[in-house]
This record gives structure tokens, sequence and C-alpha cells, in this order.
């Protein structure tokens, strides 16, 4: 009778649960694939369903993200040169900064030379080193910036570091309590014991900085790891690109970069420092004029900025669409304008690791990539190492780079945080990028087999859960 009761209680609260969460999946701004695969993993399977939806599936969530302050003011809406009317309406609307145009921007496309810049511009910190990364690793990368970390927290510089709670869940934390003895500071964004269904698991902060006095940063896609950077080279470390910026930009960044980080120490009333980068400030810095849109993305920005952008752009392009991503999953609507846009005879070429450092992934990319492919776009493998650069580049006047994949989880979900190039010299900078990496490549060719139709419609069924 007990255990008659209590099966009967579980069947009536996962009954009940699978109600109200069906009511917030169609209520919530998702594209059809995502809203169909939450909808049949909840209703045909609802003790696998409906964990999953609390531990990864919440997009916004509010009652967390309303406690982030906004990034940004309203801002009136600016017409800049550069962008098209459409971004800059998009962005606008997002309440994103404006565009600056007072910075010097420079890439940086080895692991190497960022790593490089990173130990020369940390050495030289005189008043703050702010930093922000999905994973840092512990090995002798790591282990050489703490040093340099906790050497300059000890003499008096300003050092806080910000490690996401699941990316960085590895990293001993008796290491970092070096670092607050020398007077540095550290937290994790969502350390990773508030995760299970909570709705945390959604809020990882993917954004990756490196900020030095209010004057000069290092971005990108790299994370603090051997994997990524590196004192000497190696041929196995993966394809990554960073890049260095200063000037007016970094107002934007470190404003970010000040309210991730109250969101995750939970200081939201204490007085924040107020950072404003004046036009004469390191002027001897400042030899191109380089106009930087600053792109965030993720619970604490109003609507999908990084996402929007990306498919506008791509309906608006004339010429090319280059696309460099280690996880190709984009959604039905990304994936009609990429056809569409093949169909209309534009130049599309797609960079993805002939195998990148998840399966599941590169299982739910085929039938997109064969769906691009069929459509005459041209899909390339990278084959010596993975390839982990998140490049798009579309006609002379569009480049957007940072820390975001060409997927879902990255575009919908995820902290990020990105830059837009609208100058014609620094998105031929990034254009270059694509030569060595097509050195390395392979191209696609999708062979029908018996079962492949079945193995990557599975794919397409899981890819708006990832």
């Amino acid at each position: 009778m007990k255990i008659w009761t209590l099966n009967s209680l579980l069947i009536i609260v996962t009954f009940l649960l699978t109600l109200i969460l069906i009511s917030k999946v169609l209520r919530e701004r998702r594209a059809p694939g995502s809203t169909v695969a939450w909808l049949l993993i909840i209703l045909l399977l609802p003790y696998v369903g409906i964990p999953m939806y609390l531990l990864i599936g919440d997009r916004k969530v509010k009652r967390i993200a309303l406690k982030k302050a906004p990034l940004y003011p309203k801002l009136n809406p600016l017409l800049l040169s550069g962008e098209s009317s459409e971004i800059k309406c998009i962005i606008n609307k997002s309440s994103l900064p404006t565009q600056t145009q007072n910075n010097q921007f420079k890439p940086l496309s080895t692991g190497k030379e960022t790593y490089q810049n990173i130990m020369h511009l940390l050495q030289n910190a005189k008043s703050s080193i702010h930093i922000a990364t999905y994973i840092f690793g512990n090995d002798l990368v790591g282990k050489a910036i703490l040093e340099v970390l906790c050497e300059k927290a000890s003499s008096g510089v300003d050092v806080k570091l910000l490690l996401d709670g699941v990316g960085s869940f590895w990293f001993p934390r008796y290491k970092l309590k070096r670092l607050t003895k020398a007077k540095g500071a550290f937290a994790f964004f969502v350390p990773f014991f508030r995760v299970p269904f909570s709705g945390y698991s959604s809020l990882r902060n993917h954004r990756k900085m490196i900020l030095i006095d209010g004057k000069e940063a290092i971005l990108g896609g790299m994370n603090i790891s051997k994997e990524y950077m590196g004192k000497l080279r190696d041929e196995k470390r993966w394809i990554d690109f960073c890049f260095f910026i200063s000037g007016e930009a970094l107002t934007d960044f470190e404003n970010l970069f000040m309210s991730d980080w109250s969101f995750a120490t939970g200081k939201f009333n204490e007085p924040t420092q107020s950072f404003s980068f004046a036009k004469n400030q390191g002027s001897e810095l400042i030899k191109n004029q380089t106009p930087i849109q600053v792109i965030t993305s993720g619970p604490d920005v109003a609507g999908d900025p990084l996402y929007d952008i990306l498919l506008t752009q791509i309906f608006l392009a004339k010429k090319r669409i280059f696309i460099a991503t280690p996880y190709f999953i984009p959604d039905e609507s990304l994936t009609r304008a990429i056809e569409l846009a093949c169909r209309r005879g534009i130049d599309v070429q797609i960079f993805v690791p002939l195998h990148s450092d998840h399966v599941l992934p590169d299982l739910c990319r085929r039938s997109y990539l064969r769906q691009i492919s069929l459509s005459g776009g041209i899909i390339h493998y990278f084959y010596p190492q993975m390839l982990h650069s998140k490049l798009t580049v579309i006609d002379e006047t569009f480049a957007l780079i940072g820390s975001a994949n060409f997927d879902m989880r990255s575009l919908l979900y995820n902290y990020e945080v990105g830059v837009l190039l609208s100058s014609k010299h620094e998105v031929q900078l990034i254009k270059d990028q694509f030569d060595p990496i097509i050195k390395s490549t392979r191209l696609a060719h999708f062979v029908n087999y018996t079962g492949s139709n079945y193995i990557e419609g599975i794919g397409r069924i899981m890819a708006p859960l990832l």
C-alpha cells in the first residue's frame, strides 16, 4: 500500500511537472525545431526530459538574470559609418553600447603569439588586471599566468580572476587561495554546486577577456590552457584566434567585466569602479582609427543580438560568407538563410574540424552541413588539429569575432562577447586568417549509405537540445 502510494505520488508529480514545462516551452521564444524537440522528450521520456530541461533547458532564467545589473543604459539610436542600417537597428534595440572609433586592433593568430602578448601585458600592468575565462587550465600555462597574477597582486595591482563554475570546475581551489593571500581576488561564475536543478546550468560565462589598466585587452576564443596557447610552438595545439585591442572600446569591456564580477561575487550594492576612456588617453598607441562595435549576448542582454545580427547579415550578403567554427549546429532559420545565400550565388564556405573534441556535436552537424553542401556551399574539414577558431566574414564590411561558436548554446544561452568590425582593412585582416586554415583542409563529400538518413535525422532531433 505504501509503495503504491509513493508510485501514485510520483506519477501525479510527473504529470503536473510535464504540464507546467510544456506550457513554459510553448511560451518561450524558441525556434520551431527546438520547441518540438523539447516537447517530444518531455512527453515521451518525462523521467529523462524533465531533469534535462531543469538542468539545461531554460533560455533566459529571469529570476536569476534580473539580479544582474543591466550592462548598458538605454541608448539613443545613432547612425554610424560602416554598419548597415538593419544591423544598427538591432544594436540599438538590444541596448548595446554604441560603436567606438578611437581604437587600435591587431590579430593574434597563434597560441604562441597570444601567450607572449598576454605575458607582456600582465608583467607591465600598472593599476589593474581583470581576467575572465571559461577554462583555466591546471597545467604549465595556468601555473605561469597565476604566478604573474600573484606577483602583481602583491605589488598593489588590482587583480580579479573570474572563472566559470563548470568550465574551470577541476582547477584546484587551494592554488587560487595563493592569489587571495597576495591580496588579489578570484570568483566563480555560478559554482558547480549551485547548478543541479536550479536553472543555473544555462548561465555559463563563455566570455574570454584579459583587460589591463583599462587601456588594453586581449579577447577571442582561447581559454587559458595548454591546448590553446603556450610559450613554445606546439604542432598538437588547437588552432584558435585572439586579438589585441586598445582604445575607447575598453570602457565597454571593463564595464562588462565588472557587471559579471558583481554577479559572481553577489556584491551588487558595492560601489564599482567607473571606467571611461578619454580620447587622448594612450593616444600614442592609437595609430589606426579602427571602428569597433562590442556585441554581448546572454540573459543580461535584451533579445539575442549575436543571433539576430548573424541571421540578418546572412540575408543581406552580396558576395561571400566565410564561417569558421569548432561546432556548427545552427537552427532551421540560420540553415535556411545560408541555403538561400548559396542559391543566390553567394560564395559560402564553412570551415569545421574533421573531428572536434565532442562526438555528439559532430553527429548533429552532419545534416546541416549536407543541406548547405547540396545547395552549393563548400564545406572544409580541417584535419591536422582541432579547429577552435570562431570567425565569420560576410562581404567586405562585416567580420564577427569573439567567444561565440556557431551553435545555439553559444548564440542563445551562454554569456558571450564579440566584436563587430566594419572597416574594410580590418575585415580583410580577418579574411586573411582563413588562408592558412584552408591549406590544411579537405573538401567534404557526403556519401549516402544505409542508415545515414536515420542517423542524421536523430542528430537533427538532438541538435536543439545541445
